[in-house]
């Protein structure tokens, strides 16, 4: 019907004058360049009005070639009824009064193509399609084409040969055949002519000789330069030699003893012939796929991919693309048809690739069948920079982030892969929202690999990423990831950590990041360690970056004047955390040795309230210590500790004067948090200090500071200040504190300070020691025993 139909729309358009009929669907454009003076045909190129669709428009002027108007009215009816692959294809004419126009497929002529993409497949295959066309003609029609030569003969834009040149196509047993009338009257005709035919005998015209021999000149031709003279046919030139001797057959001047055009085709197409190579037997198959078994097809399909980048470009996208595409829209061919198609897609521009291949990759994209997302998702980088980026993400993307949650461990890994080559052409939105998310997710996965790969993925993603995404996602996400069982996972996210180092704010750096790298520096697999030490160098150099861009201090500068609350000189700022930490315990120590009396207390006397020393500034005190007197003071019995061995008395050697060191080896903390601060002795006094606590226990014995210590006696209980009897029970709430002899000056610093809890123990202990040798005094004395 669609050939009737067409017939009829031809015939009615059959009017007008001087230009196709208004209701021709077909605009007529320039002439092709460097047209064919052979043909009697002017090529135009043209448009189909309805789509802006190329087509090819063949034009004759009958009113400056009325001798040649019987051709091309044979010519216009032969392609109306000829329906052959191998010939033009016919879409559309008109005929009238003064031209004929004949609407084809885009085509160029064949002289044209030869001169300026000449290609050995692409003529081998033109030639095998021409003697195709020719062999159809002679034998399956039992007509003669008469005028087979290079102008009569186009290529498509595939690259193909199409025979047209139709104006002497007619059947050798009409009593009037055109070809004996007019074909003298085609231009330069003789020159492809047979020896019979230039003698005028036509009487071997039924047997198919004279189309043998002008597909001789055809094939020199198509190797060589025009010809001159038929002599020139005596010379193969540049003809191929494998197709010489099948050539040398078709110029046997006698009709009768020359070779046939089906004898070239069976020479060319048996085992090693010609005809025999893989671009041949590719083409052969897709025009024939339709009726291939589907094993045939498998292996047809697997075997392309590697042969596709040998084939000529305009050949694969037009030819070969289209087929693939076709049989890709039916879920045919799988993964190894998907793979040519994209080694196709590469080699075409970003507006030919979004025409032809993305319509069927998105719908691709959206099938269950895993063999092709693999193989998609495998090949991404190929073909994603080629698509815009609005598509990109608003339709592909929301396909393959069903992969992050697919049960195929392998389509979830290659999803995370894919992330990085999405990730350019992905909006922030989605990159900081569902992306991030996703890896997330992937960095839990069950599969080590998987967990690897997306704690990679987050380390190369930095650039994408925003600061607050890198604070409150990715930060957390990779030091729990340093926990991880599996090595190479943790390495990983060691590379993410240093990779992302300058992403991260100073508190996350030294507080989170630094000391999590720090914790897998000793772990056992030596991957890790490596990676470890490498990214605590970077962490560091970045914290070393941050830190040479802070001032010296952050405390507000203040008067010089001097008081309580007086802030350490700039000098002794600069002397570090050990100076901070003397110059804050050395405050009581000094003044404790300044202020307190050593007169000895006489036995059973009343206690003397101590007198509280005074804080007059905060300033490190200096820690020279001065050589101690030679008189010994007895501490008196009611604030004499008691103990189980005697104390050794001082060496009397001083320390090295100024090293700020001194007896710091047999001194500890107790020493100073045994003493009253100034807020606790001195009434309104508002300073307090951490090294200032006062404790009401008895003191622990002090056997340095450069001074002798005094001899142990018994006396009775301690009182209070106000003479009352220390108990067991009442003694951690009497607030007695026991003075003993110190000197003024002591070498204080370096003091590291002991547990409050300790101390407590220590000092209940002596307490208790002290009162039960008070008890076997009242006995009878020292060590006696009751009666």
């Amino acid at each position: 019907m669609a050939y009737f139909s067409g017939l009829v729309r031809s015939t009615l358009s059959t009017v007008g004058f001087g230009g196709p009929a208004p209701g021709f669907p077909y605009h007529v454009g320039e002439p092709v360049a460097d047209q064919d003076d052979q043909a009697i045909w002017t090529l135009h190129k043209g448009t189909k009005r309805e789509d802006q669709s190329e087509v090819s428009i063949f034009v004759f002027n009958s009113a400056q070639h009325r001798e040649l108007l019987p051709l091309a009215k044979n010519a216009y009816k032969r392609f109306r009824t000829i329906r052959h692959p191998n010939f033009l294809t016919f879409l559309d004419g008109v005929e009238n009064a003064d031209t004929i126009y004949i609407v084809t497929n885009p085509v160029l002529p064949l002289r044209q193509h030869l001169r300026d993409h000449r290609d050995d497949q692409l003529t081998l295959w033109g030639l095998y399609k021409v003697a195709q066309a020719a062999k159809f003609l002679n034998d399956d029609c039992k007509l003669v084409h008469g005028n087979l030569r290079t102008a009569s003969v186009y290529v498509t834009l595939a690259g193909e040969w199409r025979l047209g040149g139709l104006e002497t196509l007619c059947s050798p047993t009409e009593p009037e055949a055109i070809i004996r009338t007019y074909h003298g009257l085609l231009p330069q005709i003789q020159t492809y002519a047979p020896p019979e035919v230039r003698d005028q005998n036509w009487a071997t015209l039924d047997n198919g000789s004279l189309d043998a021999w002008q597909l001789a000149t055809l094939i020199y031709e198509s190797y060589n330069q025009p010809l001159t003279s038929p002599d020139d046919l005596e010379q193969p030139g540049r003809i191929p030699v494998p197709l010489v001797r099948a050539y040398k057959q078709l110029i046997i001047p006698s009709p009768t003893a020359r070779g046939r055009v089906a004898q070239f085709l069976t020479t060319g197409t048996r085992s090693n012939g010609f005809f025999e190579n893989e671009f041949i037997h590719t083409n052969l198959f897709l025009e024939n796929m339709s009726i291939k078994e589907a094993e045939e097809k498998a292996e047809f399909f697997r075997q392309l991919g590697p042969h596709v980048d040998s084939f000529p470009i305009s050949f694969s996208v037009h030819k070969v693309l289209p087929e693939l595409l076709k049989t890709l829209e039916f879920a045919a061919g799988g993964p190894q048809v998907l793979q040519a198609v994209l080694k196709i897609g590469q080699r075409l521009d970003e507006d030919q690739f979004v025409t032809s291949i993305t319509p069927t990759l998105i719908r691709l994209f959206a099938l269950p069948d895993r063999a092709l997302r693999f193989c998609l998702l495998e090949h991404l980088g190929v073909y994603v920079t080629k698509i815009a980026d609005r598509t990109v993400n608003d339709v592909i993307y929301p396909h393959i982030a069903t992969g992050f949650v697919d049960a195929a461990p392998a389509i979830r890994e290659q999803t995370v892969k894919a992330v990085l080559v999405l990730a350019p052409k992905l909006s922030k939105s989605t990159l900081q929202g569902d992306v991030v998310n996703a890896l997330g997710r992937a960095a839990g996965d069950r599969e080590p690999g998987i967990r690897t790969n997306a704690l990679i993925c987050l380390g190369k993603l930095e650039n994408h990423l925003s600061n607050v995404t890198h604070r409150d996602l990715v930060g957390p996400l990779l030091v729990r990831s340093l926990r991880d069982p599996f090595p190479h996972a943790r390495s990983a996210a060691l590379m993410a950590v240093a990779a992302t180092s300058s992403r991260h704010e100073a508190k996350d750096l030294t507080g989170r990041l630094l000391p999590a790298a720090c914790s897998v520096l000793l772990d056992p697999e030596k991957v890790v360690r490596t990676q470890a030490l490498k990214t605590v160098q970077n962490l560091l150099a970045a914290v070393d970056k941050l830190a040479s861009a802070m001032p010296d201090t952050a405390q507000p500068k203040t008067g010089t004047d001097a008081g309580p609350d007086r802030v350490p000189s700039e000098g002794s700022l600069q002397e570090g955390w050990s100076g901070w930490a003397v110059s804050s315990l050395s405050r009581g120590l000094t003044a404790l040795g300044t202020n307190m009396t050593a007169a000895p207390l006489t036995p059973g006397a009343a206690q003397s309230t101590p007198t509280t020393p005074s804080l007059a500034s905060t300033a490190p005190v200096d820690v020279t210590e001065a050589k101690p007197a030679t008189t010994r003071k007895t501490i008196p019995p009611t604030a004499a500790v008691a103990t189980t061995t005697a104390m050794k008395a001082d060496d009397g050697d001083a320390d090295v004067v100024g090293d700020g060191w001194g007896a710091i080896d047999d001194f500890t903390v107790d020493d100073v948090s045994n003493r009253p601060s100034a807020a606790a002795a001195t009434p309104g006094s508002s300073h307090t200090s951490d090294w200032d606590t006062p404790v009401t226990s008895p003191r622990q014995p002090l056997a340095t500071f450069g001074a002798s210590a005094a001899p142990y006696q018994a006396g009775p209980a301690s009182t209070s200040n106000n003479g009352d009897s220390v108990k067991d029970d009442d003694f951690f709430s009497t607030g007695a504190f026991l003075p003993i002899t110190t000197p003024k000056t002591s070498s204080l610093s370096g003091i590291k300070p002991a547990s409050t809890l300790q101390q407590r123990r220590e000092e209940r202990k002596l307490k208790l020691q002290q009162h039960r040798e008070q008890k076997l005094k009242k006995g009878g004395g020292l060590g006696a025993k009751k009666a």
